[in-house]
């Protein structure tokens, strides 16, 4: 059997904990396997693990230790300002938007002030910052940021064939159908 892959991170006292209470899909009721931003990043990293091989095969100089460490953290600001839901953002007007990315780039500073300033050999900041201010370009956020899509898929599907019906329905209908 093999051993699960871990990273440790000395020095982010109370980090597992705060990504522990924030919870994934909140807003949905019921949700039958509810998980957290610390299983997420787990999965996220396990998944690059997994892929690496391929991953490798189109891309030889893929930092896999970057992108792995981008997927434990890449959740982080969410410590700070809290989930806030995909279906929620894209009814956002521009001025909400534009509000949304200056929180982010707050919570961005105040939890890079809250941890340390590097993870082995790699800037904490700039690892969010790759993931959050994404560059086409920048190879490792895109993979961590297509896993993170994928895993957060694959949670709906397991609640949509676990029985659960809430999954079938968009979250803004959801709110409409409720009022």
């Amino acid at each position: 059997m093999q051993t699960p892959l871990t990273i440790d991170l000395p020095g982010f006292k109370g980090r597992k904990e705060s990504l522990q209470d924030v919870i994934r899909y909140h807003p949905y009721k019921p949700m039958f396997y509810r998980t957290n931003l610390w299983m997420h990043g787990h999965r996220l990293m396990w998944m690059i693990e997994e892929l690496f091989p391929l991953i490798q095969t189109v891309f030889p100089n893929f930092d896999k230790k970057a992108a792995q460490l981008m997927t434990l953290i890449h959740d982080d600001l969410e410590i700070v300002m809290g989930d806030i839901q995909l279906n929620d953002k894209l009814a956002m007007t521009s001025e909400e938007k534009n509000a949304l990315d200056q929180t982010e780039n707050n919570a961005m500073d105040e939890i890079a002030r809250r941890f340390p300033e590097q993870i082995e050999t790699y800037s904490y900041k700039d690892l969010l910052k790759r993931y959050n201010q994404i560059d086409v370009n920048d190879v490792e956020a895109v993979i961590v940021k297509y896993c993170d899509k994928m895993d957060g898929y694959c949670e709906a599907l397991h609640e949509l064939f676990a029985g659960n019906n809430m999954f079938a329905t968009p979250l803004q209908q959801m709110y409409i159908l409720q009022s």
